[in-house]
């Protein structure tokens, strides 16, 4: 369904291409097209879906807490398609936002210090997952960016002429994205946010000379 996304002229963050964004609930987004954090698990519930709404923009130079997740400057409410998704959220170790949570009035604590702080907060890299396919750097230039993170509704702007996608050019994407997540990258996120330890990668005994697909079992990350 990613890929497909990919076809219908989406990018890995809507209509842009800034990854693992919290309030791009969507599974074009590399924080939904695994359940690498649900095994922890982290996520209550993880969308295979693409978005159905666009959350307003998140500037991570100016966030204020009390307010969360918009829509259109209005808080998200069980009106919402978006009501009560669970987004991560950085930098590392990672936490979740509830959309709507009605348990803080909508509030999210963003710098995780366990109470909703009135202002804006000091700049805070909300898509630095602690992996290199999230790793906060926006434009691809290799350094760290603070921007406004936009939302997107994914259904409202599915191009059905496969031509007239952007990725479609002698079967490669045209920015900066030359690949998207792989096995490799899980491990390197189970590993960097304390899912797993080193020690704790096994090779599946069926399966050795590929990595086929993962899990995460009472003895640790099975590769397969």
């Amino acid at each position: 369904m990613h890929e497909l996304g990919h076809n219908l002229g989406l990018a890995h963050g809507g209509a842009d291409s800034i990854r693992c964004k919290p309030n791009y609930l969507s599974v074009m987004n590399y924080s939904f097209s695994t359940k690498i954090i649900a095994g922890r698990p982290i996520l209550t519930y993880t969308p295979l879906d693409y978005s159905r709404e666009a959350l307003d923009p998140l500037d991570e130079t100016a966030l204020d807490e009390t307010v969360g997740f918009t829509v259109g400057g209005m808080p998200v409410t069980l009106l919402n398609p978006s009501y009560l998704l669970t987004a991560p959220f950085g930098p590392r170790p990672i936490h979740v936002a509830t959309v709507g949570d009605p348990f803080q009035n909508g509030a999210i604590d963003w710098n995780s210090s366990g109470a909703i702080e009135a202002g804006k907060l000091p700049p805070r890299n909300l898509n630095n997952l602690g992996v290199s396919a999230c790793n906060g750097d926006d434009d691809g230039d290799g350094v760290e960016d603070f921007t406004a993170l936009a939302g997107f509704n994914d259904w409202a702007s599915l191009k059905y002429n496969f031509r007239g996608s952007k990725h479609f050019d002698d079967f490669q994407q045209l920015d900066f994205e030359s690949r998207e997540v792989t096995n490799f990258d899980i491990i390197d996120f189970c590993i960097n946010n304390g899912i797993i330890g080193t020690g704790g990668i096994r090779l599946c005994p069926d399966r050795v000379e590929a990595l086929i697909y993962w899990k995460i079992g009472a003895s640790g990350l099975w590769l397969c």
